[in-house]
């Protein structure tokens, strides 16, 4: 690899102060690197075209936001992580020039992890389709009571739920929200999809595993007037619902590229991170 974009969460790198050594580094070994802002990466198709490889600076947050920008480009993520737990981030600030000489002298591997295609239907019409590398969640918001939901797999009802939302998974997604909401962890490397409800008016409704040409269709059942149902992609882009919508959510034809540079495990990093 020679050619790289490095995306900066400005506010964690507010005088992009890391962003340029990291780009002096690999300039100085011969590479070349651009720095672009995350809110404006996906507005820099030339800098993109040209890209090997994407260094994102920020927190698992920022590289969700990257890899929903452009899922359908073959550029491998790396992430430097400026947050706090960062699953997805694997280098640290201590080790940056480690990872240049690795990066320069193709010395990692890549994991394909699969993300989903979401898609929201009203009266029959597409409003919107978006990218989730961890999620697609359908939730109330603010204050409204509950909202009924219903799921549909492969056209065929399976569940119907009063609950506060439902989050559809991916594997890597397996350690965010889903885990809050009482779901499975699962391996990264697993083709799967995975249905939790959030907090359902039930003493039976537990997480559903569907494999990865199953289609899913929740749609917004039952909403009061004071009630408000909004579906997110990756904790942001979202849209609100009504009654009577449709969200069709599958696996996508392409994956998201993560790459390893480090021997470290899934279940070492999990230890590590939630004790």
């Amino acid at each position: 690899m020679k050619s790289f974009v490095i995306i900066t969460n400005s506010i964690k790198d507010p005088e992009l102060v890391l962003s340029k050594r990291i780009a002096t580094l690999i300039e100085e070994e011969g590479g070349m690197a651009r720095i672009l802002p995350d809110e404006a990466a996906r507005e820099e198709e030339e800098a993109l075209d040209q890209a090997e490889c994407a260094i994102v600076l920020g927190g698992d947050g920022t590289i969700l936001r990257v890899a929903g920008d452009f899922p359908e480009r073959d550029i491998p993520i790396v992430g430097v992580n400026l947050g706090t737990l960062g699953f997805l981030a694997e280098v640290d600030q201590s080790n940056i020039s480690d990872m240049v000489k690795r990066l320069l002298s193709d010395n990692y591997t890549i994991e394909e992890r699969i993300h989903l295609t979401g898609t929201v239907f009203r009266d029959g019409e597409q409003l919107l389709t978006r990218s989730a590398l961890n999620d697609v969640v359908i939730t109330r918001a603010g204050n409204s009571r509950l909202i009924g939901l219903k799921i549909f797999v492969n056209g065929e009802l399976s569940d119907i739920y009063e609950a506060d939302g439902v989050i559809c998974a991916t594997p890597t997604g397996s350690t965010g929200y889903n885990l809050s909401a009482g779901g499975p962890i699962v391996s990264p490397n697993t083709d799967i999809i995975i249905l939790t409800p959030v907090s359902p008016h039930s003493l039976t409704s537990k997480s559903i595993v569907f494999s990865n040409r199953d289609v899913i269709e929740v749609e917004i059942d039952n909403i009061r007037p004071d009630t408000v149902a909004y579906v997110n992609f990756d904790g942001s882009n979202g849209i609100t619902c009504r009654a009577g919508d449709r969200i069709r959510i599958c696996k996508a034809d392409s994956f998201t590229k993560l790459i390893k540079l480090y021997k470290v495990g899934f279940y070492e990093v999990l230890r590590a991170k939630l004790k």
